[in-house]
């Protein structure tokens, strides 16, 4: 029996050969008009997580901990992970690898509202007591957009830390659009 084996999926309600391998590893993430994309994972990228800090405390016997946005529980973290923040999560040694904190100039993910799926960087923040902070960014194509301070995920400090949906979460309005497709779609032709 030699060859190359792939992991073969539990047929179930639907045929086999609409089955998606187990081997493969994707992500689901959005893109930047906010549908769902399947993005394949390669390489070390396999290895960690990023994770979104959704509260930091101190539990029972003083012990310090964080919850991330999949409700994992981490005692005893870096005092200086505070909320909002992101940590890069090692999935073979359950362990904390290095953090991104949550700061203007580092690159951030929209996961809610009406900019979600855009990436840019964190320009500034206005904080309002009582309500909702919020964060302004602008994406590299020098557009500025804002967003609830809830609705971001912080995802590398000058560039992404993981694979990005196709458009690289940039937002391209209806004619910049239409030129695009028609630029593809045109071939310059040689001189004769």
């Amino acid at each position: 029996m030699d060859g190359t084996y792939a992991t073969r999926p539990s047929q179930g309600p639907h045929k086999l050969r609409e089955c998606l391998p187990l081997s493969i590893i994707i992500k689901l993430l959005y893109d930047e008009k906010g549908r769902f994309t399947l993005v394949s994972i390669k390489g070390a990228e396999a290895n960690f997580k990023l994770c979104k800090i959704v509260k930091k405390a101190v539990g029972p016997n003083k012990i310090p901990y964080i919850v991330t946005h999949d409700a994992r529980t981490i005692r005893f973290p870096h005092p200086d992970i505070n909320e909002g923040d992101t940590i890069k999560y090692d999935l073979e040694q359950n362990q904390i690898v290095s953090w991104i904190s949550n700061e203007p100039g580092h690159l951030a993910y929209i996961t809610g509202g009406n900019n979600i799926g855009r990436v840019g960087t964190i320009l500034h923040v206005e904080r309002h007591l009582g309500s909702f902070d919020i964060v302004h960014l602008k994406d590299s194509n020098g557009k500025t957009f804002a967003t609830r301070s809830g609705n971001i995920f912080i995802i590398g400090n000058k560039k992404s830390e993981i694979t990005l949906p196709a458009n690289e979460g940039l937002y391209y309005g209806i004619l910049e659009e239409k030129a695009q497709k028609e630029g593809k779609a045109r071939k310059p032709s040689k001189a004769q």
